[in-house]
């Protein structure tokens, strides 16, 4: 499991073409849950939180830095390599755009856009998908958290041109698998694991009175999030562990802190 924000920006000059359509349709899939209830239990933890656990902050190995719109369906290597963005993360065929809004808004408090690529057939071209996610990007605002594994991208945002949703996105074919409506939480800690999407608010993260704070899940086809477990304690780290998910809290930084887990009953 890696968890990160996987962002990149591509600048490309000369942009003409118009995107034709703005989000890409819910794909249809045949995934569903193999889990509806988990078993809850927590231990404390001996020494501070979170201190071997992947925290699902700023970094991700499918990082990718560039700029300026970009309403392009393609670009070569060696054009997106000369705005200095170079190649696709650690030798990757495929990653998330995210760039400046190219063409129509679905509000005015958005700017930004996410996209998915990968490396084209054609050798040397970088194919570019239809946009998947409107976002507002502004200094001190909060950005999309993602999370990586097996064929999917999650990705999340707190406001959205759809609201508050996580998105899977197949890693094949770019094709939106997934939308599920969660709690506006900025800045979560985030994971995945075989059963769907996990939240919790962090210490930076911020929320209106209306959202109900603690550890939220959206399981694989739901359309919803689901509160497995209200809580006002911070979140520090999110990890797998065996079949189980294993979330360290505390109310605050060198309180007491727990490890809870959530083990799958299946059946």
């Amino acid at each position: 499991m890696k968890a990160g924000r996987v962002v990149f920006r591509l600048v490309s000059t000369g942009v003409v073409a118009v995107l034709g359509y703005l989000v890409l349709p819910v794909t249809s899939s045949s995934a569903s849950p193999e889990v509806a209830r988990f078993a809850f239990s927590q231990s404390l933890v001996p020494v501070g939180p979170a201190s071997s656990f992947i925290s699902a902050a700023e970094s991700s190995p499918l990082l990718w830095g560039c700029s300026p719109p970009v309403a392009k369906t393609s670009i070569t290597e060696a054009a997106a390599n000369a705005e200095g963005c170079g190649l696709l993360p650690q030798g990757r065929s495929f990653a998330l755009l995210e760039s400046p809004i190219a063409g129509a808004k679905l509000n005015a408090s958005l700017n930004y856009e996410v996209r998915y690529v990968h490396i084209s057939r054609t050798q040397g071209l970088i194919d570019i998908g239809p946009v998947v996610m409107q976002f507002g990007n502004y200094s001190g605002g909060a950005r999309p958290s993602v999370v990586y594994s097996k064929g999917s991208f999650w990705l999340f945002d707190c406001a959205t041109g759809n609201g508050p949703e996580v998105l899977r996105i197949s890693t094949t074919t770019g094709a939106v698998l997934q939308r599920t409506v969660m709690p506006a939480i900025s800045r979560p800690q985030v994971a995945v694991d075989r059963y769907g999407f996990w939240m919790g608010q962090a210490g930076n993260s911020t929320y209106d009175r209306n959202v109900v704070p603690g550890i939220w899940f959206a399981s694989l086809g739901a359309s919803q999030g689901e509160l497995l477990r209200r809580s006002d304690d911070q979140v520090f780290g999110m990890q797998q562990v065996g079949d189980s998910m294993v979330i360290d809290v505390a109310p605050e930084p060198g309180s007491r802190a727990y490890a809870w887990r959530f083990t799958p009953i299946v059946g």
